[in-house]
């Protein structure tokens, strides 16, 4: 059994494209903001860059920035979150 599946992937291996091309680049900014009032609301930014791959799929880094904040009877509480990813995109 494990030498027919072996035996089938590289087959289709042997049709497999391993060669990609590189069709410029993107910088990219996101923007949220939701009930932004003295009772509370959130608020973030968010960076991307992307490589564009065969013009249907773009991947790269990206980072965001979200800053939460709360004024729940009197308790005022906020707090901050970061962080970096990657992300993949097809068209």
């Amino acid at each position: 059994m494990k030498k027919i599946i072996t035996s089938i992937l590289i087959c289709i291996s042997l049709f497999a494209s391993g060669q990609v091309q590189f069709n410029g680049s993107e910088i990219g900014v996101e923007l949220h903001a939701a009930s932004v009032s003295n009772y509370g609301g959130t608020f973030s930014v968010g960076f991307k860059y992307a490589a564009i791959l065969n013009k249907h799929f773009a991947v790269g880094p990206s980072f965001r920035l979200q800053r939460t904040w709360n004024n729940n009877l009197g308790v005022k509480t906020n707090f901050n979150i970061f962080g970096g990813g990657i992300y993949a995109h097809a068209r």
